[in-house]
């Protein structure tokens, strides 16, 4: 059976597009990814590349097809934007490909390492499948062990819908909310795309949590299991890893000065590649976490951007200058005692919500 993805994502995501698309084409016998073009620069680089089973989609297309999607546009900022659309790209999906009978939404900074079809097997006869956080205890007991926030209990990542009466009425309800209201902002229970999730098994039949753990592997759970590769394959307490989540990365071409910071702080970490990266995230991990994950992916994103390169030209990759306020926030956050860690992210999460007032 064919599998049937959409994503979406700009020109400053396009490696991790790039090694999304690798990751499946290494994995699945039959898929068909549509890449919903956030500009220009993203649909002309993927036109030009011609993968098989890849499928470019134009923002203008996307807007003309939804309206209403189109109309909130310039109430929101870019990245509020791309949030307010994830639903909006799979109902699109649904109305236009009438032999499409489910499609699954990926975040663009995922990578598979095995078989995805085990996980939408989970689906059965239901209509909609989403994916638990699984948030490991001590990042719920210890809010200094992370600078990020974990909005509701289910993580926009993977998201599966079937064209039945329940599927279709919680992608609608979905993109209706997200219409309504998407901002980077902590607002009661609202922050982004993202809390809407949980109140899917409450509204509507057919919804299925995943409990594959090996679907959803992500920063904010790793400490919850043991990671492992043996013969080749990565396992989370024995079960194979299908897909991790590398939510949070900054990456900066390795300039002198950036390689000095990586060398001087435990904060950054480089990768020599075809394309050098300086890099890092917002997420307190362990050596063997960065070792066995972050490091292969990082190198495989410089792979994808020299590839890019070729293609694009230097417009085809993005990589943001690297910011005082942000070096200061992961070079602090890694120096705090922990009782002062606390107290920042309190802190942080209190500013938040002051924003959602």
């Amino acid at each position: 059976m064919q599998l049937e993805f959409c994503t979406l994502f700009d020109r400053h995501y396009l490696a991790r597009g790039l090694v999304l698309y690798r990751s499946l084409a290494a994995h699945c016998d039959e898929f068909r990814l549509r890449v919903f073009c956030m500009d220009a620069v993203t649909e002309r680089v993927l036109r030009e590349l011609d993968l098989p089973s890849l499928v470019p989609i134009s923002l203008t297309e996307l807007e003309r097809h939804d309206r209403e999607l189109a109309a909130v546009r310039r109430t929101r900022s870019h990245a509020e934007y791309c949030w307010t659309a994830s639903p909006a790209i799979c109902m699109y999906v649904l109305e236009r490909e009438p032999d499409v009978s489910m499609v699954t939404r990926l975040d663009v900074d995922l990578e598979f390492y095995d078989d995805p079809a085990p996980l939408l097997d989970e689906l059965g006869d239901g209509s909609v499948l989403i994916v638990p956080h699984r948030v490991s205890p001590e990042y719920l007991a210890n809010p200094d062990s992370t600078g990020e926030e974990i909005p509701g209990v289910y993580c926009v990542q993977f998201d599966t819908f079937r064209r039945d009466a329940a599927g279709l009425a919680a992608l609608g309800w979905w993109r209706e909310r997200c219409i309504e209201w998407c901002y980077d902002r902590i607002e009661k229970t609202r922050h982004g795309d993202q809390w809407y999730l949980d109140e899917f098994p409450m509204r509507f039949a057919g919804v299925r949590v995943l409990k594959h753990i090996g679907g959803g592997v992500a920063p904010w759970n790793l400490a919850r299991y043991r990671l492992e590769r043996r013969d080749g394959r990565l396992l989370v307490d024995g079960v194979p890893v299908i897909f991790h989540h590398f939510q949070s990365l900054e990456a900066h071409a390795a300039t002198r000065a950036i390689r000095t910071l990586a060398a001087r702080t435990r904060a950054y970490r480089f990768t020599e590649g075809p394309v050098p990266l300086v890099w890092t995230t917002g997420w307190r991990l362990s050596e063997h976490e960065l070792s066995t994950l972050w490091d292969p992916y990082v190198e495989r994103l410089s792979e994808a951007m020299a590839d890019l390169h070729e293609v694009g030209g230097e417009s085809a990759v993005a990589l943001p200058h690297p910011r005082a306020r942000r070096i200061a926030f992961h070079i602090t956050r890694r120096r705090l005692p922990g009782r002062m860690r606390t107290r920042y992210s309190l802190a942080r999460e209190a500013i938040l919500r002051r924003r959602g007032k």
